[in-house]
């Protein structure tokens, strides 16, 4: 149980960074 907690906690993290990189380049466009 523990592997599949560590994964979903990486899928969650991975997710998050992937918003966060949409965010700043859109607002990089808009400042733009």
């Amino acid at each position: 149980r523990k592997i599949t907690q560590d994964s979903k906690l990486g899928q969650a993290i991975g997710v998050g960074l992937w918003r966060l990189m949409i965010i700043f380049c859109f607002r990089q466009k808009s400042l733009n």
